[in-house]
């Protein structure tokens, strides 16, 4: 199916719509976090936020890119962020600051 049409389809409240998406994508979103990622559990959290950090998104997908490439793009910046904010608190908790 063509992203727009996808895409419109879920804004309208579509939700098997959103559900082929996560089928279309879940492969790339797994590879992405798999490569990035080492503790499985973290692995299945963060697959689920990308998800829904992707359909929270979709009414700002401005549609200058495919949708998988988008969603590719949410997983690799969430993964990123997480290993900052994960590298931050151990680092606070080495040195046992606050900041």
């Amino acid at each position: 199916m063509d992203d727009k049409l996808l895409v419109n389809q879920i804004l309208r409240g579509n939700k098997s719509a959103f559900m082929q998406v996560i089928a279309d994508n879940q492969k790339l979103v797994v590879q992405i976090v798999h490569r990035l990622i080492s503790d499985a559990e973290n692995r299945k959290d963060l697959v689920q936020e990308i998800f829904i950090k992707a359909y929270s998104g979709l009414p700002r997908f401005s549609f200058q890119s495919k949708l998988s490439t988008w969603i590719g793009s949410i997983a690799y910046n969430h993964c990123i962020h997480f290993l900052e904010k994960k590298k931050h608190v151990l680092f606070s908790e080495l040195t046992g600051s606050n900041d």
